[in-house]
């Protein structure tokens, strides 16, 4: 038998080496992520891994499985991306023997993330191509408070942030978030509204972006629903659905004073992956419409003697559009209506700032009975309305109409026409009164002849 006395000091032995060498171990282990060779490899590994620059801060331990960093940096050419990640703290756990580090989760204080425009023709490839080795750590999710996304065309800030693997995918990972604010920066007029986050989803893989689902608030009725994607090789490709947004917000210089409303509809965004240019289309309605003071209008007004026309509800607006480039501009199905007073139908385009439209303007008959001579100008009936051509021309901050001029000289030819019967109803009733006063006298005065037969014959009416 094995003596106690042996057994005991052995076993005292093992716990001791077993106690130092973790201990040693441990302090290795703390004593290289400190080091200066642990921030250049995890730099470089990164680096490697992204496809283009990393830097990474020194690592500080903070206890057996916890580790903190006080910032990462990272920037991609392909796709277009950098990265700054502020006060990082995980959650670590280390095996020796297998080399293995699992990172159960990763919180971040701050990220900023900027997206670009990337070359179209050209896509990221990995730096170092896959060699068949399993990942040496597993990362299964990353949170923050003060996500940050800069894009062409916007940019997010102060949102909360949650991301993790996609189990359906090796390596894409999906984000849901909630909070913070949107503007919109493609235009001054929508840059100048914040938008509240509600929510929203995404997915990443290779360097693909795809937004699921990002619903937005503004004031108490606007609301925006995007969806899209940005694929390096392929190009980009958005949908918004948009309601109750302020028309102010995208019109400018008298317009802005002259339409009122809130606008509804959806538009989509495409740039393909050989070209830097955008192309959209969607539609557009005009809700609680409303316009004054249109230069159209106001001469309706003053040939009706209706004043009515210079401040005109508008109960139905809608039109569809589509943008080719970034100054030609088309505008179809036009149709705007107040109802038993107005009806436009037609179609316009918009190039390099200057509007060629073609429309038909329908009224009620009731005004257009007050017109002079207007009856031959809205000479056909359609739909309880009295129509007429109109074509619209000219720069898109004033353009020139030119149904008002062939009103104004419709109604002179009337109060023409008027006059001449007028004047020649009232010259043949003098000629009536001179011919029975002649021929009263005829016997005073030494004629061969009637007085009256010696007067010119006066034409009718």
């Amino acid at each position: 038998m094995v003596s106690t006395r042996r057994v005991i000091p052995l076993i005292i032995g093992l716990a001791v080496l077993t106690i130092g060498g973790w201990l040693g171990s441990r302090y290795w282990l703390y004593s290289f992520l400190q080091s200066e060779r642990c921030r250049s490899w995890l730099s470089e590994t990164l680096a490697d891994h992204i496809g283009g620059t990393a830097s990474v801060a020194r690592l500080q331990p903070q206890s057996l499985d916890a580790i903190y960093c006080e910032e990462i940096t990272l920037d991609t050419p392909h796709p277009a991306l950098k990265l700054k990640a502020s006060q990082l703290r995980a959650n670590v756990r280390f095996s020796f023997l297998s080399r293995f580090c699992d990172i159960d989760r990763l919180n971040v204080t701050r990220v900023h993330l900027a997206m670009g425009e990337s070359p179209p023709t050209q896509t990221r490839a990995p730096a170092n191509p896959a060699t068949g080795e399993k990942p040496r750590y597993a990362l299964h999710e990353i949170t923050t408070e003060d996500f940050n996304l800069i894009w062409p065309g916007g940019e997010l800030k102060r949102s909360a942030l949650r991301s993790a693997p996609d189990p359906r995918k090796e390596g894409a990972w999906i984000a849901n978030g909630a909070g913070g604010s949107v503007r919109l920066t493609s235009s001054e007029r929508l840059a100048a509204l914040e938008w509240r986050v509600e929510d929203y989803k995404a997915r990443w893989h290779n360097g693909d972006f795809h937004l699921v689902n990002a619903a937005l608030r503004s004031g108490r009725e606007a609301s925006l629903t995007l969806q899209g994607s940005i694929t390096p090789s392929e190009g980009s490709e958005w949908t918004a659905t948009y309601a109750g947004l302020p028309v102010e917000t995208i019109t400018d210089g008298d317009w802005r004073a002259r339409l009122k409303g809130n606008l509804s509809g959806v538009v989509h965004l495409r740039r393909s992956g050989q070209t830097e240019t955008w192309s959209s289309e969607g539609s557009v309605e005009l809700r609680e419409g409303e316009v004054t003071a249109l230069p159209i209008l106001d001469s309706l007004a003053g040939l009706t003697f209706t004043e009515r026309f210079r401040q005109l509800p508008l109960h139905h607006a809608s039109m569809r559009f589509s943008r080719s480039g970034d100054t030609s501009h088309t505008f179809s199905e036009i149709v705007i209506e107040s109802t038993g007073q107005l009806r436009v139908e037609g179609a316009m385009t918009v190039t390099d700032g200057t509007v060629n439209g073609k429309f038909q303007l329908g009224l009620a008959p009731g005004d257009v009975r007050k017109i002079p001579g207007a009856a031959t100008v809205f000479a056909t009936e359609r739909a309880g309305y009295l129509w007429a051509p109109v074509t619209l021309s000219g720069p898109i901050a004033a353009p020139a109409e030119d149904l008002s001029p062939r009103l104004v000289r419709a109604a002179a030819g009337e109060v023409v026409v008027q006059a001449g019967t007028l004047v020649r109803k009232k010259a043949k009733e003098a000629e009536t009164t001179t011919r029975n006063v002649l021929d009263a006298v005829a016997p005073l005065l030494p004629l061969p002849v009637k007085p009256s037969s010696l007067l010119p014959v006066l034409p009718g009416e």
